[in-house]
């Protein structure tokens, strides 16, 4: 029941008029209060080491962002393709789907979401490149077999 809430709450969120952040936390709350388990159980339970990655991959992703490095690769991008949609596509796809094979696919994802941003606001259609980025993402992990 909770979860079929939080979810409805995800897909509405933007009408209601609050934050998706709003929505897991009230959902997280909502499942803590009603699992019949101490908050001491439930943080027990808790794998720790991939709250602690996610938290790192992130602090390294916005600090790459903010070095600008991310806008001098859209940029170069943007560059290279000539404003081509097409050939913007063919230069993000390989990247992505070898680079998500590699490292692992979301945090491929959570660095390029940026990238892509950038060019969709140079001028480059947004749907092509989303769906591209989202393909070769799901896609580059499928190769290898990368445990996190």
């Amino acid at each position: 029941m909770i979860l079929a809430f939080t979810i409805l709450g995800f897909a509405t969120a933007q009408q209601l008029g609050v934050g998706l952040d709003f929505i897991a936390i009230t959902g997280g709350a909502a499942a803590l209060m009603f699992s019949g388990m101490t908050p001491e159980e439930a943080i027990s339970k808790v794998k720790w080491t991939i709250i602690i990655f996610f938290v790192g991959l992130f602090v390294l992703i916005g600090t790459v962002r903010e070095t600008g490095l991310l806008d001098v690769l859209a940029s170069q991008i943007y560059l290279i393709s000539g404003g081509s949609d097409l050939t913007a596509m063919l230069l993000i796809v390989p990247f992505v789907f070898f680079s998500a094979g590699i490292v692992d696919n979301i945090p491929v994802a959570a660095t390029m979401i940026p990238v892509v941003k950038t060019m969709i606001a140079q001028g480059l259609q947004a749907e092509p490149l989303w769906w591209s980025l989202i393909a070769a993402c799901n896609l580059g992990g499928n190769p290898t077999q990368l445990a996190v």
